[in-house]
């Protein structure tokens, strides 16, 4: 039996059961999951021209895995979709009950003032603590960070309000958001942080923080998730689990044991070398290169 053959055949019988899906997105794993499949069905689709002539294995093979692939992929998607429906919150309780500082993610233009407007009624609940609004975005205009603040002025939140507007995803909102506490002498005052974004966002979100977040002192984060009605949820479900994979594999900027403390100069750095969205952003470099 061909090499080939065992791996079609592994692909046509996989079979992922619910609380397998569950545990790898408590684990922050599901993304890792869903973009192996992904791999495995670009390589069947790229041997399958070239073994077909040879007939092994045999062609209906490559069909029955790919179709579970695809069956497979769907069956991760639908469920990380609805699985924030009855949990909205994950990591530490007591960030969650009594926060020291809260962080409202930015978001695409599409789900921004929906995001900004639930996370306004939720922080009501927390009217003493100081929000940070952390989005840098796309516009040439205002800042997603800047957007918030306005919405949340205008709601009559009376909080102390910081801004963080560098950020272009997930991982600059965690850095960023971390070295302006920094450069506003408030990092040291603040244990439990709570962040809120969309609800298929924060497995992403808690794995982010909470390693940079610690790389200097014990802190509890937690993250919740805000429901995105979105007639897209499934393709912006799908790019979330696939786009920031990839710049985390590829970039290797969290490639420590987790308890290991993370530098963030380091990482400050690997940003502006390497990712195509800091890079060579000698103004970050600027504002933060001294105090990292």
């Amino acid at each position: 039996m061909s090499y080939y053959q065992n791996y079609l055949k592994h692909f046509a019988k996989l079979n992922f059961h619910i609380s397998q899906i569950s545990e790898w997105i408590k684990r922050n794993q599901i993304d890792y999951i869903y973009n192996a499949l992904l791999s495995a069905e670009k390589e069947i689709q790229f041997v399958q021209p070239i073994l077909k002539e040879l007939n092994d294995p045999a062609p209906e093979l490559f069909e029955h895995a790919l179709t579970n692939i695809t069956k497979q992929k769907d069956t991760v998607l639908s469920f990380f979709e609805s699985w924030f429906e009855n949990n909205p919150f994950l990591g530490d309780a007591l960030a969650f009950k009594s926060p020291d500082l809260a962080i409202l993610l930015g978001a695409s233009q599409t789900i921004l003032e929906h995001r900004t407007q639930a996370a306004i009624e939720y922080l009501k609940n927390y009217p003493n603590i100081p929000i940070l609004f952390s989005g840098g975005g796309f516009s040439s205009t205002e800042s997603e960070a800047v957007l918030m603040q306005k919405y949340a002025q205008e709601a009559g939140l009376k909080n102390p309000m910081l801004l963080e507007d560098k950020s272009m995803d997930t991982l600059g909102n965690a850095l960023f958001s971390k070295l302006e506490l920094i450069r506003g002498h408030q990092l040291s005052k603040i244990n439990k942080v709570l962040i809120l974004t969309s609800h298929f966002h924060t497995p992403r979100v808690l794995h982010y923080f909470q390693r940079i977040y610690n790389s200097d002192h014990a802190r509890s984060i937690a993250a919740y998730g805000i429901a995105t009605p979105n007639i897209n949820l499934r393709k912006i479900t799908a790019h979330e689990l696939t786009s920031e994979y990839r710049a985390d594999t590829r970039l290797g900027i969290l490639d420590t044991h987790p308890k290991n403390p993370i530098d963030d100069q380091a990482i400050l750095l690997k940003l502006f070398k390497n990712h195509d969205l800091y890079q060579n952003r000698y103004d970050l470099l600027e504002r933060y290169l001294t105090i990292a």
